[in-house]
């Protein structure tokens, strides 16, 4: 049978107020009564009730990570990093996987008002914001990772998407190819500063033009880049290059051009707005793209989290990083 705090207090010889301040870190407790609490933890293998201390304090000592694709290795590394500040400060951490479905995004936020969670870092989908209102009004903090919705004010950390787009697009053309495709994502079509536009800004700065032919759009996913090199490779003048939004769409991009017997780079040359992270080690061919900043954004992002949790009522930060252009095989060959 677990020990109750009424059984550590008497063991302690201290009040369950006294206890209770211990516990809950909301009074002063001085030394010795501190001492001897935690030896009467300890001796009786005590476990604090949790669900009664949320309903008791208004906290749940925890928080959540709301992102879009579990199976991404950049979301590995978010993970982690966000998981281990959550440990280090004694909070437990929801993982909810939204799959780029709103549907699924309402759900998950629904389901952490109803436990209380202190506070949420969120891969947002870009599909709606009215969930995020209930949020804000319920004064549940967040913070968003990867982008941004001025609609619906809070920290952010992002990466800065034109830039990225930019490199990746600059360095194909620097190697002679012209008729670059962009596979993109649907979000590109209307977010402001997105990943088309860096593909964009490359051809204008190189006096090329903007053929809406090699411009495709789609999921983030493996399955969207496939189908989208499937479209290109079979026009007329099929591109000789590719450049994509995401990592995950050039694995796509990079398994089509497998299944066709076509030579990367010398059939078609790939570069991505970003890597596959720590995973870049396994992909074959190496991937030409931007390595991001990614465990730093994700360790800003809890920082700014948990200061929120302790009060910071300051005006919302905007932070953008960006990421080391990568030249690897998949553009430049052996």
């Amino acid at each position: 049978m677990m020990a109750t705090s009424k059984e550590v207090a008497k063991l302690a010889g201290v009040s369950r107020a006294t206890v209770s301040r211990y516990i809950n870190g909301t009074g002063y407790v001085g030394r010795r009564a501190r001492e001897s609490i935690e030896e009467a933890v300890k001796l009786l293998n005590y476990r604090p009730n949790r669900v009664a201390q949320s309903l008791n304090t208004k906290t749940s000592s925890s928080i959540a990570l709301m992102v879009a694709d579990i199976s991404n290795p950049i979301t590995a590394v978010y993970s982690k990093a966000i998981e281990e500040v959550a440990f280090e400060r004694n909070y437990n951490l929801h993982l909810c996987n939204t799959g780029f479905e709103l549907e699924k995004e309402i759900r998950y936020t629904h389901m952490l008002l109803d436990k209380q969670v202190d506070g949420v870092i969120i891969a947002p989908s870009g599909k709606g914001t009215a969930h995020f209102q209930t949020l804000a009004a319920n004064g549940i903090p967040f913070v968003y990772l990867t982008r941004n919705l001025p609609e619906v004010p809070a920290d952010s950390v992002c990466f800065d998407n034109v830039d990225g787009g930019r490199k990746a697009v600059d360095h194909l053309l620097s190697l002679g190819y012209r008729r670059v495709a962009a596979i993109c994502r649907d979000i590109d079509r209307s977010e402001h500063g997105n990943r088309l536009d860096g593909y964009l800004l490359a051809l204008d700065n190189n006096r090329l033009p903007r053929l809406e032919e090699l411009v495709m759009y789609g999921g983030a996913d493996a399955e969207s880049g496939y189908a989208a090199m499937a479209q290109l490779m079979v026009r007329d003048a099929p591109p000789d290059a590719v450049y994509t939004a995401t990592n995950m769409q050039a694995a796509g991009v990079i398994r089509y051009c497998k299944e066709r017997g076509l030579s990367i780079p010398d059939d078609v040359a790939i570069a991505s707005f970003e890597s596959f992270s720590e995973m870049d080690c396994i992909v074959d061919p190496p991937l030409s793209a931007n390595v991001m900043p990614v465990r730093e954004s994700a360790l800003i992002a809890a920082s700014l989290l948990f200061k929120r949790i302790a009060g910071d009522d300051s005006p919302p930060k905007e932070i953008k990083l960006t990421g080391t252009f990568v030249i690897r095989r998949s553009s430049v060959g052996a």
